[in-house]
């Protein structure tokens, strides 16, 4: 009983689209954003990170902006009635491409950043280099380096996937879950430092945006690899875009307060990886989830004609008029309109689900009976089968 009442919930609100979630995060990150600004600029310590006045009605303002999106934001997408299926966006792509290489570039930037801070904290009195990671608690850092390393090369491999409109990224699908595990060491090591999480702000904000991006990366392997990969589309976009909103809140503020002449909260820096993880988000969502691969993104309205108004045949004649007579009067009444046929865009989501099932189980029936009349081998077979279902 409590799976159907699940079942009934999740999906179950057609009147929202995809582009409700974005315009709410759009309208929470004009806000958050600007406010957060504010309080970097003003109101926050950059020694300590702590508000030099907690009485600033910036404070609840931007917590509750957060707040109240972060949860809004994935309820919608769970219960959001036009929702695809969960697969790969369509290939080619030239924006995905390009939001992928985005993306391995920061990865290498985020390598180059680590290594020059580790070389300007060490010193000849560590001795050696392990002693050195040890006694500086950098441990999870070279972990990071390494799984950052791994992911450039998956998004490297999806770049070029969707930019020739090949899927050879399947080759290297497993390390698709490299960025999960190059977030959790970023985690990590903000856990390590001895600071209060609820006083720094900018380390409370930083912990929820690498949670989200974390769930988020995960719903994207799991679909790349196709592991449990059914009905993850709510959760690319549940916990995309509150992932998103909070890397431009980390992200915008410090830059404008660098460029201002201002400096950043001490252990806070300005990473551009936090930039690239909310284009890729938004560009993967937006091709994922919109009318390119989305039958349902398009708001459609149903063509009702005038009453008593015959609906008109390409001669210019109405259709229950005799052939040749264009001027036939239009005074009978218009017959209703036959039901939509299955698979039509109105036809509910249960009902598509179990037809792309059934075609899945014709299309294995067919390339199994191909297989054992001997017209495709082995190798043909397995082709053919991946090929089907990744299609689908």
């Amino acid at each position: 009983m409590p799976a159907n009442k699940k079942q009934k919930i999740k999906g179950s609100v057609r009147g929202i689209y995809t582009d409700t979630v974005f315009i709410i995060f759009a309208a929470a990150a004009v806000i958050a954003v600007p406010l957060r600004m504010f309080q970097l600029m003003r109101i926050v310590d950059p020694l300590t990170g702590f508000f030099t006045d907690k009485t600033s009605i910036t404070v609840p303002m931007l917590y509750a902006v957060l707040a109240a999106s972060c949860i809004v934001m994935p309820a919608f997408s769970y219960v959001c009635g036009t929702m695809p299926k969960a697969k790969a966006p369509a290939s080619p792509d030239t924006g995905i491409g390009a939001a992928s290489l985005i993306m391995a570039a920061a990865m290498i930037g985020d390598i180059v950043t680590q290594v020059i801070s580790l070389a300007s904290a060490y010193n000849e009195s560590y001795g050696t280099v392990v002693r050195f990671i040890q006694e500086t608690k950098s441990v999870p850092v070279v972990f990071q380096m390494l799984f950052a390393l791994l992911s450039c090369v998956f998004f490297v491999m999806y770049a070029l996937s969707y930019l020739r409109g090949t899927q050879d990224y399947l080759k290297v699908s497993p390390i698709s879950a490299a960025p999960v595990a190059w977030l959790m060491c970023r985690m990590i090591h903000r856990f390590v430092r001895a600071i209060s999480f609820i006083n720094v702000s900018e380390v409370l904000l930083e912990l929820f945006m690498i949670v989200f991006l974390m769930l988020f990366f995960l719903s994207f392997a799991r679909i790349n690899t196709n592991v449990e990969a059914r009905g993850r589309s709510w959760s690319i976009m549940g916990m995309g875009f509150p992932a998103a909103l909070l890397c431009l809140v980390c992200f915008i503020p410090r830059v404008a307060v660098r460029l201002t002449g201002g400096a950043t909260v001490n252990g806070s820096p300005i990473e551009v990886a936090d930039l690239a993880c909310a284009v890729f988000i938004i560009v993967y969502i937006v091709t994922a989830l919109g009318k390119k691969n989305n039958p349902y993104a398009v708001r459609k309205k149903p063509d009702v004609q005038p009453q008593g108004i015959y609906p008109m045949h390409p001669s210019g004649a109405p259709f229950n008029a005799p052939a040749g007579d264009s001027a036939a009067p239009k005074t009978e009444e218009i017959r209703p309109a036959a039901p939509a046929a299955p698979g039509a865009p109105y036809a509910s989501r249960e009902e598509l689900e179990e037809m792309q099932k059934r075609q899945r189980d014709e299309e294995a029936f067919r390339i199994a009976a191909e297989f054992s009349d001997g017209r495709l081998s082995t190798q043909d077979a397995w082709a053919e089968a991946i090929k089907r279902y990744t299609e689908d």
